[in-house]
């Protein structure tokens, strides 16, 4: 847990020799894969933490001022138990954040809280002279938010709505040095002013505290049925996108595509301004079930990337892949105004749900979830009765490049996924079970908690927002001869083609006064492939080419 990196030596062989044997490895797997552009991320880190009892990830990552970020692990096991004492060794339930640098070489720092009381921590903020802020909930229900200074001593403390059943789903700290706390409430009292829903319908509560947790203000969002939060997101303006789900189709929830109080719910995003008055909402949805579990993340242009489950095959839901009813990871990017950019869906044949999401630095995207067998683009099923953790990995407009299978024969689920400052992202859930994927590291006993490293993509994947139109591919996908066409220009151009790994596979020159070039293309493994057009003065295009 110490360092997610370690050093591998190859044996003195021919560098040509190892070169054919690679070249022809990955041949093999390429092109006898019904799938072969899924090329796997390659995993440079895999270690388990747990004891004898259910231990994991949680989805909520913090990043701090200084660049890093702070991770939660969950725990119920005994001590004494795993190598979970060696983070925290003191009370059997118990919430542990760990601080890490920028790329999660160094663990900075470990922070434990017993569980044991009326109320659960699940949230971490840094501040200024090394104290943290706290988020959490009571047992039966309420916010709590805590500040302590750099040893541990309590500054103050707040709760709001206590025993209220207002759970906590999701909490962030805003530029103004406050914090936008995000649940679930059915009663009404003095925070929570309005409750839309029917008995045991739940509504979406936000509320905003400034630096010292006051109340600056409360919001209630909701219809007649349940409504689901998921997320909170900074947004533009001192702002902020809820991401959830709804049941209703009334009130503050309007559009739904299903039927109301049925079976079938929609996504659902609201944009609110500083104030914490709705700006807009929007139902994201078909005719089937959407909404079903969820994640969303700033798009880094004033809007929302955000991934949720989803068995529609109409409406906004385009390119399902699962069998009829089963559920698919669906991934949307939608701007401030509200509209979508795109969307597209990843699966197998049967339930996929998806838990967490991020942007790496390259402008890709990254998915955190769980798989329910092979078929589609999930390639492997180390489990027929239950789920495998699944990592997808897709361009910055939605393109699926890749997927990664972590499981047992038992229960196993991605919960996290955040981009690191070298390019590569680290992702965690738990895992259940010695063999398959968790084979190499100990199994305590019950759910132990994962944390893997997935390699960086070192294709321009970002650049595939702004392909350049003047370059033609012929054709496009490809198996036998690639044309590949200058449509204007004045000056000869090199030009580089590289795999997913960012290996070179082939470089040349295009002339001026010809404007082509064919390459033979007939012994390249099956997949992805980015062709870089660079010109004299070292201006980059790129294309992505599929080869067949």
């Amino acid at each position: 847990i110490y360092s997610p990196y370690f050093h591998i030596t190859l044996f003195s062989l021919n560098i040509d020799t190892l070169k054919k044997l690679l070249s022809l490895f990955l041949f093999i797997i390429f092109y006898y894969s019904p799938f072969a552009y899924a090329q796997e991320p390659l995993v440079v880190y895999l270690h388990g933490i747990g004891g004898d009892q259910n231990d994991g990830i949680g989805t909520p990552v913090t990043q701090t001022q200084d660049g890093g970020f702070i991770l939660g692990v969950g725990t119920s096991s005994d001590i004494g138990t795993g190598n979970i004492d060696s983070l925290c060794a003191t009370t059997r339930d118990r919430s542990i954040f760990i601080k890490y640098n920028s790329d999660a070489t160094i663990m900075e720092w470990v922070k434990c809280y017993g569980n044991s009381g009326d109320s659960t921590f699940g949230y971490i903020f840094q501040v200024d002279g090394g104290g943290v802020v706290l988020g959490g909930q009571f047992n039966d229900g309420g916010f709590l938010i805590s500040k302590e200074d750099a040893i541990g001593n309590l500054i103050w403390s707040h709760s709001y709505s206590k025993g209220n059943s207002g759970y906590l789903k999701d909490m962030i700290s805003t530029e103004d040095g406050g914090y936008i706390m995000v649940g679930s409430a059915i009663y009404i009292d003095t925070n929570v002013i309005v409750h839309y829903g029917s008995v045991g319908n739940d509504d979406i509560w936000a509320l905003k505290v400034d630096s010292n947790g006051n109340k600056v203000w409360s919001i209630v969002i909701g219809g007649t049925y349940l409504d689901d939060p998921f997320s909170v997101i900074k947004g533009p303006n001192g702002g902020c996108y809820i991401f959830g789900s709804t049941n209703s189709d009334d009130y503050d929830c309007t559009g739904l595509h299903g039927t109301a109080g049925g079976l079938h719910a929609d996504a659902y995003l609201i944009r609110l301004d500083s104030s914490g008055h709705i700006l807009w909402h929007h139902d994201l949805g078909g005719g089937g079930s959407d909404g079903q579990y969820g994640w969303a993340v700033p798009n880094n242009k004033g809007g929302v990337l955000l991934t949720t489950g989803s068995n529609s095959t109409d409406g906004d839901v385009h390119h399902h892949i699962g069998d009829t009813g089963y559920f698919d990871y669906w991934v949307l990017e939608i701007d401030s105004s509200n509209n979508i950019l795109w969307d597209n869906c990843f699966g197998g044949s049967n339930t996929d749900q998806p838990f967490s999401i991020c942007k790496a630095i390259d402008g890709s995207i990254w998915i955190a979830g769980q798989s329910s067998g092979k078929g589609g683009e999930v390639d492997t099923a180390y489990t027929i009765t239950n789920y495998d953790a699944w990592f997808v990995h897709a361009d910055s407009i939605g393109n699926f490049l890749s997927a990664k299978v972590l499981g047992t024969t038992e229960l196993n689920r991605g919960t996290m996924v955040y981009p690191l400052s070298n390019g590569s992202v680290i992702a965690g859930g738990y895992y259940w079970g010695d063999n398959g994927s968790f084979s190499s590291i100990t199994w305590y006993g019950q759910s132990d908690a994962f944390l893997t490293v997935f390699a960086p993509w070192a294709s321009n994947v970002n650049n595939l927002e702004r392909q350049d139109e003047s370059i033609l591919l012929i054709p496009n996908p490809a198996k036998q001869l690639l044309t590949v066409q200058l449509l204007h220009g004045q000056n000869d151009c090199n030009i580089i083609i590289t795999d997913l790994f960012g290996r070179e596979i082939f470089t040349g020159k295009i002339a001026i006064n010809i404007k082509q070039i064919t390459i033979n293309v007939s012994e390249w493994a099956k997949g992805i492939y980015y062709l870089q057009v660079i010109s004299e003065n070292n201006m980059r295009s790129t294309k992505k080419i599929v080869i067949e």
